[in-house]
């Protein structure tokens, strides 16, 4: 969860009126105040943030609305591509100013003075829409996930009550969790105790926590319900709200998307040398049940949420390579064993 410190000092360094207009669109009596959630308010004013010192270095902003220029979106787009980042992503970093403008540059916008970065978000999409989605080189599998999770958590029981055992087995059932339930992040981060039904074995997302705005059932194994119980549990003294948010800190406050992301990096780090970014998890569920039903790898489209058939083609292509590679390994033993 953002803090409302942490998103009144992100606009610290904006213009004057901008600024002004930022905050007291959020001060409870504006209509953003109702309709932006923290996360994206703070995402949208750190992007913000970001135009501005690109434009600021290259003295290109303007002293009154809409303050930012074209030679300052073209410094901080040429910013990103030195450092790698992909069409996609820019095109949403030029949304999310776009975004901020509607509230700090509204008459600006509404007079169509904004028209040429509309025009630009169109054209990167564009080029975004050429551009294949990166993947990351890191392959593993949702076994290996799943172990490291359970070796984070065996060795956290074994440690005496404190920090460091709390936040070992949080972080190794956060694992688990996304493991069994392959969720994006923020979801996982959202999850509250009161989602989860132990009598149907089930736990359901609310569309506001999910990427495609749609509502979610996933099946939990009693494997999963343990450790849930177990993790619960050991943090029931931090907390302030039994049916709330399942990850907390020990303080007692929700645990925020860079939480669930910390911890899984950190924990695959420890249990399996490498770090894996959070959305390994879903390659790795995807991969898994193209591997041991072939006939259901269309599936994974539906369940991971996949926008088109090529991704599940790609998952269900190297789930065949994995079974060939498998029969090869399996040949190769036969013949070393006869000689």
């Amino acid at each position: 969860m953002i803090s409302q410190v942490r998103i009144v000092l992100e606009s610290v360094e904006w213009p004057e009126e901008a600024r002004g207009r930022w905050l007291s669109a959020f001060d409870g009596s504006g209509q953003a105040a109702a309709s932006w959630e923290p996360v994206t308010r703070y995402t949208c004013a750190r992007v913000f943030s970001r135009v501005l010192a690109a434009g600021r270095a290259e003295d290109a902003l303007l002293e009154c609305e809409p303050w930012i220029t074209r030679q300052a979106i073209r410094a901080f787009i040429t910013e990103c591509e030195k450092r790698g980042v992909s069409a996609r992503t820019i095109e949403g970093y030029v949304h999310n100013t776009l975004q901020v403008l509607t509230i700090v540059a509204e008459d600006a916008y509404r007079a169509g003075k904004l028209d040429w970065l509309i025009k630009t978000r169109g054209d990167i999409r564009t080029v975004a829409s050429r551009t294949p989605k990166a993947r990351h080189k890191l392959f593993v599998t949702a076994p290996q996930l799943l172990e490291a999770a359970y070796r984070e958590i065996d060795g956290a029981l074994r440690l005496p009550t404190g920090e460091k055992r709390f936040v070992s087995l949080r972080d190794g059932t956060i694992l688990a969790f996304g493991c069994y339930v392959p969720e994006r992040r923020r979801a996982i981060a959202a999850t509250r105790i009161d989602w989860i039904n132990v009598r149907q074995r089930r736990i359901e997302f609310p569309a506001e926590v999910r990427k495609n705005k749609e509502r979610m059932a996933w099946s939990v194994p009693p494997s999963l319900l343990d450790l849930l119980s177990l993790w619960l549990s050991e943090s029931e003294a931090y907390r302030t709200d039994p049916t709330g948010n399942i990850w907390i800190t020990m303080g007692g406050k929700p645990c925020c998307d860079a939480t669930v992301y910390k911890a899984i990096v950190e924990v695959t780090q420890r249990q399996l040398g490498y770090r894996c970014p959070p959305h390994m998890l879903r390659h790795a569920a995807a991969t898994a049940l193209a591997e041991c039903s072939p006939e259901d790898a269309t599936l994974a489209r539906s369940l991971l949420d996949h926008n088109s058939e090529a991704i599940t083609r790609e998952y269900t292509q190297l789930a065949r390579r994995l079974a060939a590679s498998q029969r090869l390994n399996a040949i190769t033993k036969k013949v070393r064993d006869s000689l």
